[in-house]
């Protein structure tokens, strides 16, 4: 009876670890460099192939649309920061609202830097996913 227990515990963990190692990346998946991070995507992607990187496709489009959408909305609303600063940078004197402003302005322009970045990466990655896509239908 124990020795039965054993087998169906090792079992049981068995198809778990073919379960993970087999189910397909719900989310993104790659490095900077556009190479999959981790064992399972790569087991993934081995065993499910244009299917996985279909899936990747559609989670990286996902992903540059939503930072596209936040950058189109941020955009308005700086048009609109842009003008509020612009008018009371005119009714004070420069040196204090350069004092003031120094600070925000770098951390503002860190953000816009790293949204540019995450769009720059998964647009890169994107044509790299495309392409073996095409390539794997040859």
């Amino acid at each position: 009876m124990r020795h039965r227990r054993y087998n169906l515990i090792l079992a049981a963990m068995g198809l778990f670890l073919v379960y993970w190692g087999t189910r397909p990346a719900s989310q993104i998946a790659y490095d900077a460099s556009c190479r999959l991070v981790g064992l399972q995507p790569k087991i993934s992607a081995w065993i499910y192939g244009d299917t996985f990187w279909e899936m990747q496709l559609v989670q990286t489009d996902e992903s540059l649309e939503w930072l596209q959408r936040a950058q189109a909305s941020d955009s308005h609303a700086l048009d609109n920061e842009d003008r509020n600063a612009i008018e009371q940078r005119m009714s004070r004197l420069y040196d204090q609202q350069l004092a003031q402003d120094s600070g925000t302005d770098q951390s503002h322009r860190k953000a816009v830097l790293h949204h540019y970045d995450q769009i720059a990466w998964l647009s890169s990655c994107d044509a790299v996913i495309r392409l073996k896509l095409r390539q794997g239908r040859r």
